[in-house]
């Protein structure tokens, strides 16, 4: 379904109402306070300027009363304006009506981003914020910009941590874990997973990079077994390794099927790795027990099926050896014609 306005030739004039007032105001209104508003908007567009709330009283068939409450409703709101006359019983009186987008953008953005605009600049020159800028230097070995430091007071109202946190993950940045090129950008993302994880103190925060370290420290280690490479894994081939510890449960077992996966070809990759998990469980189980049997029917030529063929054709064999000429030839004719025809051409050359 769609909403579609067919263009008119014709110009009898028209009312713009701004969706704003549509999506925010309008269900607010009763149907009274609604026509109100609408009848007077479309009067703003008209060249009769002796037009008031007596006519739109007259055109609505309500009170004069009712209209004036139903401006003073929406005076309220704060989208018209205007000065009531000294009677009460006056009901003429000029309506202003006021750019909805305007005041809500100034209520909502410029209002707001001019607070907290004065609230960093306020604390760009607190003696803790100060104190705070010149540990980072310290642990960072440079200067902090002008940009750096309003960022820095960005990000603890927008991660709603205390300086302490701050802190702890811009050690791990530059002095215990530092990457290759170390950041304020590396640390915002420390202070981001902090905060998707819920992590608020800085207990909280060690045992989280412990765990983290360890993680890591594993994700190399299968790294390094299967493609011999001490890097740590992408992000789609961590989703690998994490997929199969849900179903191993045990670390030192996944390693087994990694090696397994290693050692069988010269080639290999995760999807070869994970392939590899699904037979072992297709046919036996993601168990020690499982892979051992894995082990077994891989040492012994195969599965049970494979080796079942084989036997089959080894019978055969041996059975055609015993066999006189004629009768050999016949059982050749019947199961496998290919056969009887290179049998068939080596009594030829014979004879």
């Amino acid at each position: 379904m769609a909403f579609t306005i067919k263009n008119s030739s014709i110009d009898i004039g028209e009312t713009p109402i701004e969706n704003i007032f549509i999506n925010n105001f309008m269900l607010m209104a009763d149907e009274v306070q609604l026509k109100v508003y609408i009848m007077g908007l479309s009067m703003t567009g008209n060249s009769d300027e002796n037009q008031n709330n007596y006519d739109i009283a007259k055109i609505l068939n309500i009170k004069p009363s009712q209209v004036k409450e139903a401006w003073m409703f929406w005076k309220e709101l704060g989208i018209v304006d205007f000065k009531l006359p000294k009677s009460e019983e006056d009901y003429d009186f000029d309506i202003k009506f006021l750019s909805i987008r305007e005041e809500y953008i100034n209520s909502n953005f410029i209002q707001k981003t001019s607070k907290e605009k004065n609230q960093r600049n306020t604390l760009l020159y607190d003696e803790e914020m100060k104190k705070l800028f010149d540990d980072s230097e310290d642990i960072m070995n440079k200067p902090l910009s002008p940009d750096d430091r309003i960022k820095i007071i960005e990000w603890l109202t927008e991660f709603n941590i205390n300086k302490e946190m701050f802190i702890k993950a811009l050690k791990i940045t530059y002095v215990e874990r530092p990457p290759d090129k170390p950041s304020l950008k590396y640390a915002r993302g420390i202070l981001s997973k902090w905060s998707q994880n819920n992590i608020k103190s800085l207990k909280e925060a060690k045992e989280y990079e412990e765990n983290y370290i360890k993680k890591a420290e594993f994700y190399r280690e299968v790294n390094y077994r299967l493609l011999s490479k001490t890097s740590i894994p992408t992000e789609a081939q961590i989703k690998i390794i994490d997929a199969l510890m849900d179903k191993t449960g045990d670390k030192d077992l996944l390693l087994k099927i990694v090696d397994i996966c290693s050692e069988s070809s010269v080639h290999s990759t995760y999807s070869r790795l994970r392939d590899l998990a699904k037979r072992i469980e297709k046919n036996h189980a993601l168990t020690e027990s499982g892979i051992d049997e894995y082990l077994k029917d891989k040492e012994a030529g195969g599965t049970s099926k494979f080796k079942t063929k084989k036997a089959s054709q080894n019978f055969k064999q041996k059975t055609y050896q015993t066999m006189s000429k004629e009768d050999a030839i016949k059982t050749m004719k019947k199961n496998n014609p290919a056969l009887l025809y290179n049998a068939n051409k080596e009594q030829s050359k014979n004879e």
